[in-house]
């Protein structure tokens, strides 16, 4: 605690302080005069400050004298007002956040489900009838796990339609519900893009919104085809007992079965739940190299791949590979240099098929790289990165091996939503 002089003593220095910061903001636009006034109130209350005999009837009487002085002289830094008291505070700390951002930690959001389920991104939870979540535990989900509850109610009595995408080829079957990018807010304050996806009940539509990264396919499949993965599986099913029907060569319908609602009755309840927010760590790949194993984060824009430009991205996977390294794929294990893969719980948890891991696949449609048979040697200087959810990643099996300076740090600390993955990332 201050002694009395001390408080006193401390006031006569704020004075000093002031006019000195008037003096070197304002000095270019002040007169010879005005700067001779601002320099006399700075060494006068300079030297109070240090007079340990200040009484509070001195500095009350020099106030008076001073305080013209400062309000005649100061613009806009004196009198105080909330801004120019603390906008130097504001930069600052703006400052040291970019700093951090920029050279240690920055903050990440995993939009999708490849590194699942490891990292988790959006995904989706479905009620029941009696399982709605009440309009008091909405904003406590909502806090805790950034669940967003979709409710779509039936405009009109009848059958539910879902509009499809659709295409076949070689290949099987390509589908998905057709939906429209709208304007949206996020937080109902910041603008933001929003996917519009329309249900029909009868004749009228009832739509609603999701996140732009968010795929509302598996809601659908979930909530009115449980038996299916996929549309494809869907529509080689309903196609025989006529609730597929085509409009032209792109475009479907598909009925529900066996399901009739009235109007006003809940015919879809769901939340999307966030994806897991992370800081990444660019401080530590300055001192040391990475390894397989380590959760990376990469830019894409020097990733070429023709059937899906990436664009100027950020992705997260798991290093699997440096340069030299020969690697290959025995599903469900991925084999460095002849050696299965360990050290990480990704690598030991998908070769044994456990704890949510499925194991590393290969072959797919569209795979060019670590194909049954076939092995991988990373050229110098680049690294070759695989989703640990191998079944749903688009990774380098497809484009291949990228340039190390494209790593711009590893996964460091999960800090929301609070989830058992909370704390230090894997």
């Amino acid at each position: 605690m201050f002694s009395p002089g001390k408080k006193l003593r401390k006031q006569a220095g704020e004075y000093a302080d002031m006019a000195r910061k008037i003096i070197n903001y304002r000095k270019d636009q002040l007169s010879e005069k005005a700067l001779e006034e601002l320099h006399a109130v700075h060494d006068e209350s300079a030297a109070l400050s240090r007079d340990k005999s200040l009484s509070l009837e001195t500095l009350e009487t020099k106030s008076r004298e001073w305080e013209p002085v400062l309000k005649r002289h100061g613009g806009k830094i004196y009198p105080k007002t909330f801004w120019s008291d603390n906008l130097e505070t504001f930069l600052v700390a703006a400052i040291v956040v970019l700093g951090i951002r920029a050279f240690f930690l920055q903050p990440f959001i995993i939009p999708t489900n490849s590194m699942y389920p490891t990292y988790s991104g959006m995904y989706h939870q479905i009620y029941d009838d009696e399982d709605y979540p009440s309009i008091l535990a909405k904003p406590f989900r909502f806090a805790l796990l950034g669940a967003k509850n979709h409710e779509v109610t039936a405009e009109s009595s009848g059958a539910v339609r879902i509009p499809l995408l659709y295409e076949e080829t070689s290949g099987g079957i390509r589908a998905r519900a057709r939906y429209e990018v709208v304007d949206g807010r996020k937080w109902l304050l910041v603008p933001t893009k929003l996917k519009r996806y329309p249900l029909f009940v009868g004749n009228e539509p009832s739509a609603f919104d999701v996140p732009l990264d968010f795929d509302a396919d598996s809601v659908l499949i979930d909530r009115f085809f449980p038996y299916a993965k996929s549309w494809g599986e869907v529509i080689a099913k309903e196609r025989t007992t006529g609730r597929f029907r085509r409009e032209d060569a792109h475009h479907a319908w598909i009925e529900v079965p066996a399901e009739q609602f009235n109007a006003g009755e809940t015919v879809l309840n769901f939340d999307v739940l966030s994806g897991d927010a992370l800081f990444v760590d660019r401080f530590t790949y300055h001192f040391f190299p990475p390894e397989p194993g380590d959760p990376i984060v990469f830019r894409t824009q020097s990733i070429d791949y023709p059937p899906q430009p990436l664009g100027e991205k950020y992705y997260i996977k798991r290093l699997a590979g440096t340069g030299g390294d020969t690697l290959e794929i025995h599903p469900p294990a991925l084999f460095i240099n002849g050696a299965q893969a360990e050290g990480n719980i990704a690598f030991v948890d998908n070769a044994k098929q456990i704890d949510g891991y499925d194991g590393y696949i290969n072959g797919g449609p569209g795979m060019q790289y670590l194909n049954p048979g076939t092995s991988y040697e990373i050229p110098e200087d680049h690294f070759f990165a695989l989703g640990d959810n191998s079944d749903n990643s688009l990774d380098s099996r497809y484009w291949g091996s990228f340039e190390e300076d494209a790593v711009i740090g590893r996964a460091f600390f999960i800090y929301y939503p609070f989830t058992k993955r909370w704390g230090p990332a894997q």
